[in-house]
């Protein structure tokens, strides 16, 4: 798209030109929104709401609600990773079910097949590839 200069703006803006309520037309200018830098860390209650945090601490966020006292930098702790089962039934693990780790399983004993309960091995690891 070409761009024109007109007094008092800069040559590399785009120029859109519309029609005025009484038909005379007007340069309208269109402006790209620059792009925020993102903080390099959030408060606490900020990064808690979703909230836009500032550089500075005491924030401006927390400044505006009085809660300067409990303005820090968050520490980046992360909650403790779910404990997983060791080892599940066949067939628990092929329908991805959860497996009490009792043999035959409480699930393999509901639907009936608690005499084929037994251990995952990789030999069937193999045959499920093919």
């Amino acid at each position: 798209m070409m761009s024109t200069a007109v007094l008092g703006q800069p040559a590399s803006l785009p120029l859109f030109a519309t029609m005025d309520a009484d038909g005379k037309e007007k340069k309208v200018v269109k402006t790209r929104r620059l792009a925020q830098l993102p903080v390099s860390r959030a408060c606490v209650a900020c990064r808690k709401l979703k909230m836009k945090c500032g550089d500075t601490r005491p924030c401006t966020r927390c400044i505006a609600k009085g809660q300067e006292s409990t303005c820090v930098d968050w520490t980046g702790e992360t909650h403790e990773p779910r404990a997983q089962v060791p080892r599940a039934c066949e067939a628990c693990k092929r329908a991805k079910a959860r497996c009490d780790l009792s043999r035959p399983c409480s699930r393999c004993i509901k639907n009936g097949r608690g005499d084929s309960c037994c251990d995952w091995n990789s030999s069937s690891d193999l045959a499920l590839v093919k």
